[in-house]
């Protein structure tokens, strides 16, 4: 395994259908997931000798901030009230 650090940086919106990887070596595999900055989770998978190792429908899927659905349902009341005025 070489030193070299891969990572994946998205940004919000994000369709992460899903991932494929395979090998043969020893070594280990980390991966991080940050959100606004900050660290909120991390996994280790770290391999004891050299061996076949595949990692396969890796999937990530946003989650709306509750922020965003506040503005949606601020939005529809507005729709409505201005509806009734009509």
């Amino acid at each position: 395994m070489t030193d070299s650090t891969p990572s994946w940086d998205f940004t919000t919106p994000v369709v992460f259908l899903g991932a494929w990887f395979a090998g043969y070596e020893d070594g280990r595999f980390d991966m991080e997931l940050f959100l606004g900055g900050s660290l909120v989770h991390s996994v280790v998978i770290q391999d004891l000798g050299p061996n076949h190792w595949v990692l396969d429908d890796l999937t990530y899927e946003p989650v709306p901030e509750p922020g965003n659905l506040v503005l949606l349902g601020a939005g529809l009341i507005g729709l409505t009230r201005l509806r009734r005025r009509v």
